[in-house]
This record gives structure tokens, sequence and C-alpha cells, in this order.
């Protein structure tokens, strides 16, 4: 086979062999980039949804460490939103075929990137922070190998908020600013960070770049930033990024809201019912009253009515008597007699008959009648639980309701339900609030908790930083 003949076969190998799944050397169209972008879009979109609630759970759990790798985590999810985002944006039908395939390869390169994002992030919580110390790195570089073929804008772009930039202060270790973009690192060199407290802090104070991507910034704001209270701080963040072969530095600035760190919260809520009725019960003293016969024409009908004291009535439902009576057996012969003589219920065992059939005979025996009053009551049970509060979900308590009412009848009269709810922070109380039952959204803690309680016992209490919440960014097309 001469040597044109064997390149001939090979050619026709190549384009009669199956295509993969990212081949492009046939045909790119401008809406195959856009649908692959848009769907990538999709896919990391969801990582973000995932990757905050996983933050805020590792923030009620005071999991310092896994928040941060977890706000790591995040900026590149937000840092490839933010460039697939431009790749949506951009002319596509004026690019060439050579750019297209480049920009499907990206694609392709972010997609498997949003795959190992999600296993990783699927890991248990207890195993989350291993599992993403071992494969950040290998993040960032995928993020950083995709954007080589990805549309790089002259001036960087931030991917800041309505409102700006917002972080919540650690409460261990470090606090770290994660900046996403584009355009963010280039010729080598690290962009500059200032912050500014106010309008006369005109110097600033400089930050730490701690890592530098053309996607993402990693600043390290030191403590005298952060805010000592609840109340937080509003600075103005500066980054210099240097631009062109003369090195001339632009000066973008954008709101930065700091907030402290998230105080921990404890709810003590007891639930009382009050004011109201229940059935007293009580009975004839211990042996009994003795009852004696001995006149054959006198039979006497023991009856509870008769051993009921008055503003007392006979209690027919007591369990162990009859009719709200019960004949004791008092050894060695009661109830008995002797001679002739006969004991025993009556028809309708409303009574117990004792009577002789001579003067020779006697008939005796002991009866306990049983009796209730209606009596009020000033407290008629209680119920308390206690519940760590989390930022993240809901939180709720669910009191049996029979606990609660404890004595009371409700068919007598319906108690005053009520609850109070003990807001404690280290062990202290904060604020104490009382709740009506039922009773909806009632505000503490100046608005960052909102209690509800139903008449079942369902607690419900939500719990909102005091401070801006950061923002999750939604890109959509």
């Amino acid at each position: 086979m001469t040597c044109l003949k064997r390149r001939v076969l090979v050619l026709a190998l190549i384009i009669t062999s199956p295509a993969t799944e990212y081949s492009y050397s046939l045909d790119v169209k401008p809406n195959d980039v856009i649908g692959a972008a848009t769907a990538a879009l999709t896919k990391f979109n969801g990582l973000s949804i995932l990757a905050n609630a996983l933050i805020d759970k590792a923030i009620e759990k005071g999991n310092s460490a896994l928040e941060q790798r977890l706000e790591q985590v995040n900026g590149i999810i937000q840092s490839a939103i933010f460039n697939l985002n431009q790749t949506v944006k951009e002319r596509v039908q004026d690019l060439d075929q050579k750019v297209r395939v480049q920009r499907m390869e990206a694609i392709k390169q972010l997609n498997d990137l949003s795959v190992n994002i999600s296993n990783s992030l699927n890991a248990s919580i207890d195993q989350l922070n291993q599992v993403l110390e071992q494969n950040i790195t290998g993040f960032q570089n995928a993020l950083g190998n995709s954007f080589a073929s990805l549309p790089i804008p002259t001036e960087p772009l931030i991917n800041a908020g309505p409102n700006g930039l917002v972080v919540i202060a650690s409460a261990l270790g470090s606090t770290r600013l994660f900046v996403t973009g584009s355009g963010l690192f280039k010729d080598g060199r690290q962009p500059i960070a200032y912050v500014h407290d106010g309008p006369n802090d005109t110097a600033g104070t400089r930050l730490s770049v701690e890592s530098a991507s053309m996607g993402l910034l990693t600043l390290v704001l030191p403590s005298q930033l952060l805010p000592s209270g609840a109340t937080p701080k509003l600075l103005t963040l500066s980054l210099g990024f240097y631009k062109g072969l003369l090195s001339k530095v632009v000066w973008p600035s954008f709101p930065l809201t700091v907030c402290g760190a998230l105080p921990r919260y404890t709810a003590r809520a007891t639930v009382t019912a009050a004011n109201g009725e229940y059935w007293e019960k009580s009975q004839t003293a211990s042996p009994g009253q003795w009852f004696y016969v001995d006149d054959p024409k006198k039979p006497y009908t023991i009856t509870a009515q008769n051993l009921t004291p008055p503003g007392w009535t006979v209690d027919t439902d007591r369990p162990g008597f009859v009719g709200g009576l019960n004949i004791v057996w008092n050894p060695p012969t009661s109830p008995g007699g002797n001679g002739d003589h006969h004991e025993d219920w009556t028809t309708n065992h409303d009574g117990y008959v004792l009577s002789v059939g001579n003067n020779n005979s006697n008939s005796h025996a002991y009866a306990v009648a049983a009796y209730k009053k209606v009596t009020n009551i000033a407290q008629c049970g209680t119920s308390q639980q206690t519940l760590p509060l989390d930022y993240s979900s809901l939180n709720q308590l669910h009191f049996q309701m029979a606990d609660v009412i404890g004595n009371c009848d409700t068919s007598l009269r319906t108690p005053d339900v009520g609850a109070v709810v003990e807001l404690m922070r280290q062990g202290n109380v904060v604020e104490t609030v009382n709740l009506s039952v039922p009773r909806r959204d009632q505000p503490a803690l100046s608005g960052q908790v909102l209690l509800s309680i139903d008449e079942k016992g369902l607690l419900n209490i939500t719990l909102k930083p005091s401070c801006i919440q950061k923002p999750v960014y939604r890109v959509t097309n």
C-alpha cells in the first residue's frame, strides 16, 4: 500500500468512526453552544442551592472548618455559573468553528466538574470536610483549565449580588471572603484588595489575597474589620486589577457587609393549662360503714346515695363499684349474719339488701360508696421541652396535649392554655415570650425569631440572622 493510500485510509477511518458524546469535529452550531451552556447552568444552579444549605448546616453545628471549605466550593460553583452565563450572552454566531469547538470542550469540562462536586457534596455531613479537603484542589484546577477556552473579558467582572458582597464572620479561625467572577487573575499577577471603613478611611486596610484564579479570589479579613456584636459592619471593598503591558491598575469598588458570627440560641418552652375544672373523687373511709339488721319486719337496702356527703354526687362509673357502691368483705363474717339471714343485690343492682327471717337472726355488711364533685383547679398540667435552635431549618417541638391538660376535664370547662418560651444564649435567658394557644407569627429577638403554636401543641420556631443573608445567586437566561 502506498503512502498516499495509507493516508486516505486513515482519514476514512477517522470520518467513519462513531462520534463520542463530546465530539465536535464536524459542525458546532451557535444553538449547540447556548444549549449546552444552559444545561450546565441548570446543574450548577442546583449545586448552588445544595452548597448554601450545607453552609447553613455547618454554621448551625458550629463547624467553622467545614463552613470555610463549603464557602470555597460555593465560590467555585458561583464562578462556573458566572462564566457560563457570559458564554450564553456571548455572540456565538460571530465565532468561527474552532472557537465554538473550544467553547463546547470547556462546557464539557464544567459538566464533568459539576458531577465531581455533586458526588462530593452528597457525602455524609460527618465525612464532608475530609472529602472536600481531598478534592478541592482538583476542583480549582478543573475550573481554571475550563476557563482557558471561555470568553475572558477585557475588564474583570465581579459576581456581586443586589446587596453587594456579604460575609458572615467565622466563630473560629480566620474569616475568608470568596469573590467570584471572570478575568480576576491576568498575566500571573494577583489583584490587590483594600477595605475602607467609611468615607474618611481613605487609606483603608489591605487584605491578604490567599489565592487567586481567573474565576475565584480568596481574601482574608483581619479581626479588626469584624463586628463585635450583632450589628453588621458596612464597608467598601476595593479591588486592584493589573491591566495591559504598562501595568495600569483599575480599581472597581463594591459594598461589603460583614456580619458578626451567628450567636447560638436555645429555646426552653413550657406549655401549661390553667383555670380548669375536674371531677374530684373520693369514697367512704375504710373499712366502710357498718350496717346491721335483726328485725324480720325491717329489711334494709344499702345505697350509694345513703353514703354520699352533701355537695357530692354518686360516681356510678367508678371501677370496682356497682352503681357507686361496694360491699366490702371484712373477715371473719361480714357480709353475713346469724340464723336465718339474707344478703343480696337488688334486681337492678342499685342497692344491697340485708334481711332476716326471725327475731333470733341478724344480717350485717360493710359498705363503701364512691362519689365525686366538680372542683376548680388553678393549674391542670404542664409540659416542658428544650431545643437548640437551627438557622437553616424549621425548629419544632410537639407537646402531648394530654400531659398539658392533665387532671382537667374539658367536657366540664375548656381551660386556658398558654406557652412560655425562654430564648437562651450560653445558658442565660435573653428574652421570654408568652403565647396564647393557638398563636401565629409572634416575633422575638428584634424580629430574628418567629414563634407559632397550634391547638394540637405543635410549636414552630424560625430563627433568621439579624444581619443581611448571604446572597444566593440564581442566574437566569
